[in-house]
């Protein structure tokens, strides 16, 4: 039976506005066909709650969430594209509001990759901290002049010794970048799927586009991230992220939410949680 079955609607909006972050909302309007309902008479309220609710989003991304939007609203010019996309790296801070141009679809859209975005993050950190965890690091015992000389080959290499690396939880600065390289992703993947569909770009302005969408990665957020990010997202979910671009193999796709929880490694969805705290 439908949890939201018996309550009014502006219960239920209430309910709804008190998400803490896209992915409760999206498992509420997955989970109950009455809050999808009521979602879509008062998405906009409901959205722009949760987009200054989120510690995440709220904090600078939601100028990638309103950029997702954009680019999933059916009359958006391609034209626009470069300032677009150019103004995602600008410290100018935009409003926690959904943009001028939107429609219901590009924003549940934006609300689905957010969430999409929101347990694949913990995936890939929960992988990086478990190959952190079995690591043997070393550190070298003696001066540091000797490091710099083995560095450049002129000594051999120092003594040195292992070290243990303790345990520690994330800080929110680990959590916000694996964020935001996702978010960087997933709006490459929008642009990928509009060129192909909505657009009608050649193959030629969509290899243009990707090289400079990668040049500005590279000056921008450094291309370690990407890769890092790419290579977790391929080990966690082998069968639902694939390359779109082979040029540039660390632009994949981010799985969906569902995929995201079904196939995480156990303890995610625990520490994903553990997060909002």
């Amino acid at each position: 039976m439908d949890p939201f079955a018996k309550f009014p609607p502006e219960v239920i909006a209430l309910i709804l506005e008190c998400c803490s972050d896209f992915a409760s909302l999206d498992g509420l309007l997955r989970t109950s066909a009455r809050a999808d309902e009521v979602f879509r008479h008062y998405y906009k309220t409901i959205t722009e709650q949760i987009m200054k609710n989120c510690p995440i989003i709220s904090q600078g991304l939601q100028y990638e969430f309103r950029n997702f939007i954009f680019l999933e609203s059916g009359n958006f010019n391609s034209a626009s594209l470069p300032e677009l996309i150019d103004g995602a790296r600008m410290t100018a801070v935009v409003p926690l509001s959904l943009p001028s141009i939107h429609s219901f679809n590009a924003v549940r859209e934006a609300v689905s990759t957010a969430a999409s975005i929101y347990f694949a993050a913990s995936a890939c950190l929960s992988l990086l901290l478990d190959r952190l965890a079995v690591a043997e690091p070393r550190r070298v015992v003696g001066p540091v002049s000797a490091v710099v000389e083995w560095v450049v080959g002129r000594w051999p290499e120092p003594p040195n010794e292992i070290f243990h690396v303790k345990p520690r939880p994330l800080s929110w600065c680990e959590i916000y970048r694996m964020h935001r390289v996702l978010w960087t992703l997933a709006t490459f993947y929008c642009v990928h799927r509009a060129a192909n569909t909505r657009w009608s770009w050649s193959l030629e302005e969509l290899s243009s586009f990707t090289e400079q969408y990668v040049d500005k990665c590279w000056k921008t957020w450094h291309l370690e991230e990407f890769q890092t990010a790419s290579e977790c997202l391929e080990a966690v979910y082998p069968k639902e992220t694939a390359i779109l671009d082979h040029n540039f193999p660390f632009l994949v796709s981010i799985p969906s939410a569902n995929k995201s929880i079904s196939q995480a490694p156990l303890g995610v969805v625990c520490m994903a949680r553990a997060q909002e705290k």
